[in-house]
């Protein structure tokens, strides 16, 4: 098979690459060993065991060429994937979104803020907290219950009656849904005793023989209730 191939060389004029493809490319059709889905014009064409493995050559002029070793493989290209980054989430302190979410405490209405000089007895009336009750006493170590409101408005400027039933009839008529601390509440009819609200549901007063000066809750004085006065 050597000679036919030399002289188709000489003659033609073709390299013994371009010579050695075509024979194996027909070669290898005419042996059934391209498969009937490979086209034989894709350029990778298997030769026969025994034209791979021959060495073959053109002799002309002083040149000698040799064909160049075919593979039959082809390498896979496998591209390189970047590792994606999880994704970073920003997350907000639980304490940030409590103080965030808490809505400020609305502030108190003016209605109900007492006056300077109802601050100031109302201070007085708290610092003899603890103070015993005695009848027909007006401080400073010992109280009834209108001494005590005479003591505590007179420590802030202002001169009241002696007795309840007579601070009874001082300053403005109020109603009990519309006190402001300060207010005198009296009770019993005829009146016979007198405290103070303090705000926050809550008075302030000298009770009975053997008690002291104390807080009592609004709540357990009003069923006797008979009137209030804001005096300042």
């Amino acid at each position: 098979m050597q000679a036919p191939l030399n002289r188709a060389a000489r003659t033609a004029g073709l390299s013994l690459a371009a010579l050695g493809a075509l024979a194996g490319a027909g070669g290898a059709a005419a042996h059934g060993l391209l498969p009937s889905d490979q086209p034989a014009t894709t350029g990778e064409v298997a030769l026969p065991t025994n034209l791979a493995s021959s060495n073959l050559s053109l002799q002309g002029n002083s040149h000698q060429a040799q064909a160049p070793a075919l593979t039959t493989g082809v390498m896979p290209v496998v591209a390189a994937v970047a590792p994606v980054a999880a994704p970073q989430y920003k997350t907000v302190a639980a304490s940030t979104r409590q103080a965030a979410a808490k809505p400020a405490p609305a502030a108190k209405p003016a209605a109900d803020q007492p006056s300077s000089l109802a601050s100031s007895a109302i201070e007085a009336a708290e610092s003899k907290l603890g103070t015993p009750y005695v009848w027909g006493a007006t401080g400073p170590n010992s109280f009834d219950c209108s001494g005590l409101m005479q003591f505590a408005f007179e420590q802030a400027g202002k001169d009241l009656p002696r007795t309840a039933a007579a601070q009874s009839q001082v300053g403005e008529k109020v109603s009990m849904d519309d006190l402001k601390p300060g207010d005198l509440i009296f009770l019993y009819s005829p009146v016979s005793h007198v405290v103070m609200y303090v705000g926050n549901g809550k008075v302030i007063e000298a009770p009975n023989s053997g008690e002291d000066v104390k807080y009592t809750p609004l709540s357990k004085i009003e069923k006797n209730a008979v009137s209030a006065r804001r005096v300042a």
